[in-house]
């Protein structure tokens, strides 16, 4: 009952990020339901981490890769079977030049931040 009341305030919530960029959902539950909310609401999307996700399936990423035409980053787990095998073949047959990744949003800002500091060192 938990989960069916969180799963319906996630798509509740992603259905008013109208113009919302990124999105990073890592270490959770998510449904097909929640993805195609995504797909259908945010069409502005160019970044989705769903590092460590569980809980969907081949329907909610395929209507992510359909829906979401700005789409250019997924975030996954190595281990993510639905994502690394049957969601790459979706996205590089409907979408091809999607970027994707196994680095955490954690790790990935964490690179972001040294890309930025190297930058200014240089500049002095």
């Amino acid at each position: 009952e938990d989960d069916d009341i969180s799963q319906a305030a996630l798509t509740a919530l992603v259905s008013n990020l109208k113009s919302v960029t990124e999105l990073s959902f890592d270490h959770c539950q998510l449904s097909d339901q929640v993805l195609c909310a995504i797909a259908a609401r945010c069409p502005r999307l160019q970044r989705l981490h769903l590092y460590g996700c569980t809980g969907f399936t081949a329907e909610g990423v395929g209507a992510v890769a359909v829906g979401c035409a700005d789409l250019q980053l997924v975030a996954c787990s190595e281990d993510d079977a639905v994502i690394t095998h049957l969601g790459r073949w979706l996205w590089n047959t409907i979408r091809p030049g999607i970027k994707f990744t196994h680095k955490s949003y954690a790790a990935m800002l964490w690179q972001r931040l040294m890309s930025i500091e190297r930058k200014e060192v240089a500049v002095w």
